[in-house]
């Protein structure tokens, strides 16, 4: 039943982003869930037009949605009208950030008939967090002290309370501890942050890319596991490696062992030329992204 509601919910947004489309030829995003409270599942519609002879890919879960996290995603099946088609995603997104406005834009993957990607951001858009709070019981301990409170007006000695003072000691005790803490090893929880952040992303991007590479070998499944390389190098160098092609990659990172993997891989993905030089490639490409990962954690163990 979910499911038929998040598909039902994505045919209403790509029918209203086909009526965009000749206003705005970038990627459209709307955001449809009406409350955003924290951790709470946040729904969101992408739907791009485009030549029904280009091929395209939305983000999956290897993309950085941050503020938000991925929780899912449902496909539309493509409508073409004319020479053109319309691809459309609904994503389940939640945030724990604590901002009370975040934004998101999301990119879409074009791929042309020459080969060559192409990454286009979609419009951003922007909600607003709510916070509950309970009104029922607010009212019935304002209730509670109303009847409690007794007047009085009579002279009361007030007493020594030392106790009080040995508590606000105490607090200031610990905030100088932990200040002082943080101060001495300020570097080292920065450092161990960054490591800890590194070892998530590349036992994730490993996981991902041994599940792709295990299928049948296919140019879909091929260009999936390039991709997921690809967004890896993305998030280590801080360069836009999805939006590059390979000849760009070559110039980028300056390595000649690079060239006839990749070769190979484009051969397979764009001339359906799949065979054992195809599999050596994705090995290579996971040893490569695994020495890339090994140098970048050297890099902050020594900072």
């Amino acid at each position: 039943m979910y499911r038929l509601f998040l598909t039902l919910f994505c045919g209403f947004a790509l029918g209203i982003g086909q009526n965009l489309y000749a206003q705005n030829t970038k990627p459209i995003l709307r955001i449809v869930t009406d409350s955003v409270y924290l951790g709470t599942p946040i729904r969101m519609s992408l739907s791009y037009t485009h030549n029904q002879f280009e091929e395209v890919i939305f983000p999956d879960s290897s993309y950085n949605f941050s503020p938000f996290e991925w929780v899912r995603k449902n496909y539309v099946s493509t409508r073409t009208k004319g020479m053109n088609s319309t691809d459309s995603a609904c994503y389940e997104l939640r945030t724990f950030n604590m901002d009370t406005i975040q934004s998101i834009a999301l990119p879409v993957f074009l791929i042309d008939e020459n080969g060559d990607t192409t990454r286009t951001l979609s419009n951003e858009v922007s909600v607003k967090l709510s916070f509950i709070v309970n009104t029922d019981s607010l009212n019935k301990v304002s209730q509670n002290v109303q009847q409690n409170i007794k007047s009085n007006t009579a002279y009361a000695k007030l007493k020594r309370l030392p106790q009080s003072v040995l508590y606000v000691l105490a607090v200031l005790g610990v905030l100088l501890l932990v200040g002082s803490v943080f101060l001495l090893f300020n570097k080292n929880i920065r450092r161990a942050y960054q490591i800890r952040r590194l070892r998530r992303q590349y036992e994730r991007f490993k996981q991902d890319f041994e599940n792709v590479t295990r299928q049948e070998k296919t140019s879909k499944t091929t260009e999936s596991a390039l991709l997921l390389w690809k967004t890896f190098l993305e998030k280590l160098e801080e360069k836009p490696f999805t939006s590059y092609t390979s000849k760009e990659i070559l110039t980028v990172l300056s390595d000649d062992s690079l060239v006839e993997p990749l070769k190979n891989l484009d051969r397979a993905i764009y001339g359906s030329m799949i065979n054992e030089n195809t599999q050596t490639a994705l090995d290579f490409l996971k040893n490569y992204a695994a020495n890339i990962y090994d140098h970048k954690m050297t890099e902050v163990q020594n900072a």
